[in-house]
């Protein structure tokens, strides 16, 4: 599977998936979060990054792709075709986030639109990409429901980091997709919930500056107050919070 850079900010949203396709992705995302309770590895990776607050494992219906997703679903016929043009399955029939925590990324109706996956043991997998998306434009939000009840927010550079504030308790926090990862989906919507302010919080390297950057003058040019919040030298907001 080769990682695909987010497309930039456009004018014409993305097109939503189909009934059919969101019936079936939400089956895929409850399945992943029954096996997150069942298999114990993916809610030991996370404790080992400090997020243990359990009660964000079931309000985000994180799951893990532990490789068991054929036993349950019909792999043949149209659902094996449907599940490759979700990108669930690869064109070879694997199972794209094999080895990942999986986090349900919600349209703004809350539907299932998309899935980060984050792989748990990369040793297990060398040369494998550690962070995975389906295929296509990236849809949907993790944590969306933050901006209907905060007029800030904060910005962060991925999923773990929103994560780690959330445990923290601090709620009004919504993530990008990595350094490429900043979408109209994130401006649309929070201008949609009348957003006032954004705290752009991304790593401490010469990458996340140059990202952050760039979001920061998007958000700017859309009417939103920026306020930069700089790490030191090295460090990402998981960093910060386990240290």
């Amino acid at each position: 599977f080769k990682r695909t850079k987010a497309k930039p900010a456009k004018d014409d949203p993305p097109k939503p998936l189909s009934a059919k396709l969101r019936k079936l992705l939400g089956r895929v995302i409850e399945f992943y979060h029954t096996a997150f309770g069942e298999d114990p590895r993916a809610a030991q990776y996370l404790e080992s990054r400090g997020i243990t607050d359990k009660s964000l494992y079931s309000a985000h219906k994180i799951g893990f792709a532990n490789g068991t997703l054929s036993n349950v679903l019909p792999m043949k016929g149209d659902v094996t075709a449907q599940l490759k043009d979700l990108g669930v399955l690869t064109d070879k029939g694997r199972e794209l986030f094999y080895g990942c925590v999986t986090f349900p990324l919600l349209d703004a109706g809350g539907n299932p639109a998309g899935i980060y996956g984050r792989r748990i043991d990369e040793a297990a997998h060398p040369g494998s990409a550690r962070h995975l998306y389906l295929t296509g434009e990236r849809l949907g939000l993790f944590n969306r429901q933050a901006a209907r009840s905060h007029k800030d927010i904060i910005l962060t550079e991925s999923v773990i980091d929103s994560l780690t504030l959330l445990c923290a308790g601090i709620h009004n926090t919504i993530p990008c997709y990595g350094i490429n990862g900043f979408t109209d989906d994130h401006v649309q919507w929070l201008k949609r919930c009348e957003v006032e302010t954004v705290h752009v919080c991304f790593d401490g390297d010469e990458s996340g500056r140059k990202a952050a950057d760039k979001a920061a003058a998007t958000l700017e040019g859309q009417g939103f107050k920026i306020h930069r919040i700089d790490l030191a030298e090295g460090q990402d907001i998981n960093d910060f919070f386990l240290l």
